[in-house]
């Protein structure tokens, strides 16, 4: 989870093996993401919800779906 990303921009430089995904809001900010290797940006659209846990899980919910529709993901187990 992201506003300006530069938490994932400096996770990304250390070239892990996995692919980082990083969740947004802002659509510049994920079109900045698309640059950097390793990086994955994920534009949210919902809408912001008051409970910051049910927020920040319905976030890396929507950014599991969009890592299986990829397949960025090679896990057999996904659940939902």
């Amino acid at each position: 989870m992201c506003l300006g990303g530069r938490s994932a921009y400096l996770m990304a430089a250390y070239r892990p093996r996995c692919p980082v995904l990083a969740v947004t809001r802002a659509l510049n900010v994920a079109r900045q993401m698309q640059l950097y290797r390793g990086l994955i940006p994920v534009h949210f659209r919902g809408a912001r919800i008051d409970d910051w846990t049910e927020d920040m899980d319905t976030r890396i919910y929507h950014a599991i779906d969009v890592a299986w529709d990829r397949h960025v993901s090679s896990s057999t187990f996904h659940e939902r």
